[in-house]
């Protein structure tokens, strides 16, 4: 196929073969049936040269994303819906694409697997953030790095999730990501693996937000900075205890 929406009424599997999208955005659509016991299944590769948006009309839908995607170009839209990672190549790791979860509770679950991706836009909705979730959940542990190459905000949560693997996060690229949410919690609903800054600002709007963090390493080239959302005279969320 090239071009237009894929539209899924009910749980259904893509094992093989190519989707190629051609030079229009392409989307793909859940409208019921696809729980997260009964998720759509894309195995096949993507191919497109405009970017991907997954939507759906409940918030239940659930596909999971498992083919070897390198050779899919522009953003990667989440809303309304969980996306869950089956392979390492599920997002464009060759050539990292931008990353929006756009809408208040989409989640993108990592299942395991190490991901890189582009700038991480969104988390907003209409402006106002809250509701959006990156997990790992898996029982094994996974790395997201973000490759921020120009200014974003992500005001959902970054957390391990069900399962026991931890999520470690990694900041690449020059531009900044301003994280507004709240990634602290407790141990299912925190990421406690490492942090890594490598180059570029990762700025936090409270110190809180990554407190269980068990590892914190800044390169040369990188800068976490602590910014009070609440008050500039209110130093309390400044506390920031590593965990052993």
């Amino acid at each position: 196929m090239k071009s237009g929406n894929v539209l899924f009424n009910a749980a259904s599997t893509i094992s093989n073969g190519t989707l190629d999208f051609g030079v229009q955005t392409g989307s793909v659509s859940l409208m019921g049936g696809a729980s997260a016991l009964n998720p759509v299944s894309l195995a096949a590769d993507l191919y497109g040269m405009r970017g991907l948006n997954f939507a759906s009309d409940l918030l239940a839908n659930r596909a999971i994303l498992s083919g070897d995607n390198r050779r899919l170009l522009g953003p990667v839209t989440v809303a309304n819906l969980t996306l869950t990672l089956g392979s390492t190549h599920a997002l464009n790791d060759f050539l990292p694409q931008d990353l929006n979860i756009g809408q208040s509770g989409a989640v993108l679950q990592l299942g395991g697997n190490n991901t890189l991706t582009g700038s991480l836009n969104r988390g907003l909705v209409d402006g106002v953030g809250g509701g959006v979730i990156i997990e790992n959940a898996s029982a094994n542990a996974a790395t997201l790095t973000i490759q921020q190459s120009a200014a974003g905000t992500f005001a959902g949560t970054i957390r391990n999730g069900a399962g026991g693997g931890v999520l470690s996060l990694v900041k690449t690229g020059a531009g900044t990501l301003d994280m507004q949410g709240d990634s602290s919690q407790t141990i299912t609903n925190a990421i406690s693996g490492s942090l890594t800054v490598k180059r570029g600002i990762l700025q936090l709007f409270r110190a809180g937000d990554l407190d269980r963090m068990t590892t914190l390493n800044i390169a040369g080239g990188g800068t976490l900075r602590l910014a009070n959302r609440a008050s500039p005279n209110n130093n309390t969320d400044r506390f920031w205890t590593l965990l052993q």
